[in-house]
Parts: structure tokens; sequence; C-alpha cells
């Protein structure tokens, strides 16, 4: 099964706003709100016995809740050429939930990514942008969209589908 560790997004009327504005754009695809989340790590595909043994490295995982700030637009993988649009994740403590994960993971043999920029995407672009989504990326590049208070962590499994992708929560790490 495609799996993924995140943190989910309970989206305020502002980032709802934002997946509306860029909804009018035809060649962008916006995240459904059901799927809103902050990725903290990609898995790809994963047997039963890995998701077990990937849940229980972290089950052990201490760390308490912590807010994050969604704020400002970006783009990935450049201006030049953008592929995703999301908005910022600022918080120190997600970097260091990030390090936790990943060295509770190493044991299993996974690798920390090389880099790490905590976002939370809102939509996917399929064609070169013209003025409509540059106007946005540049008068909401440094919206404030909300706060959330992160009280735990999830393992989704990703079923991808015609109409989009479909989540599922396989498990949760509460945190203090």
């Amino acid at each position: 099964m495609r799996c993924f560790l995140g943190i989910r997004v309970e989206p305020e009327r502002s980032v709802l706003d934002e997946l509306e504005k860029l909804s009018k754009i035809d060649y962008v695809k916006t995240v459904k709100p059901e799927n809103l989340q902050v990725d903290l790590r990609f898995f790809g595909e994963l047997d039963e016995q890995e998701v077990s043994e990937v849940q229980k490295a972290l089950s052990a995982l201490e760390f308490n809740s912590f807010t994050i700030r969604l704020e400002g637009l970006g783009v990935f993988p450049g201006q030049g050429f953008v592929r995703v649009v999301w908005a910022g994740v600022k918080s120190e403590e997600v970097y260091v939930l990030k390090q936790k994960v990943d060295q509770a993971l190493s044991p299993l043999g996974y690798a920390p990514a090389k880099t790490f920029v905590p976002h939370l995407t809102l939509g996917r672009v399929k064609r070169k942008p013209d003025e409509r989504l540059k106007k946005i990326l540049s008068e909401d590049r440094d919206r404030f969209f909300q706060t959330q208070l992160v009280k735990e962590i999830r393992m989704y499994q990703s079923i991808l589908k015609r109409e989009g992708p479909e989540y599922s929560v396989l498990w949760r790490v509460k945190l203090g």
C-alpha cells in the first residue's frame, strides 16, 4: 500500500477561500479540503509488516503538542517552472519533530530526506502559469492563513483514483 506520514490540517475560512480562488484557474487542480495535510515522510509502497514496524518505531516518539502557522504562498520547484502551489508552514517545532521522526525510522533503514520544506499543498499546476496564477502568487505571497495546534501525526494510505487521491488513516501517534 502507498503510505505517507503527515499532520492533518483542519482548514479555516482563509485556506478554503484560497483553494476556491485557485480552483477558478482551469489548469490548477486543487487539493480536496479533507486531504489537506503537511507531509512529514513519504514512504511509497509498504506491506503490512513494514507499516507495523514503522508504527512500532514511532509509537515510542515523545514530543509535545505544538502550534503551526500557515502563512504565505510558495511554489515547487520554482517560479520559472511551477508544478505545486503551497502555503508555508511556520514552526521551529515541526523541524524538530521531523528530525525525531527521522531518528526513530533510521534503525529501520529509512534515510532522512535531503531537504525538508514544511508546506501545505494547495494545488497542482498542469501547465505553464499565466497572469492569473502569477497575480495570486504575488498578492498572497505573505498572506496569513491560520494557526493550528498539532496534537498528533498520522500514517495515511493513499489510494490513487481517477478523480484524485483518497486518503485513509491507518494509525495515529498522539503528541503530549
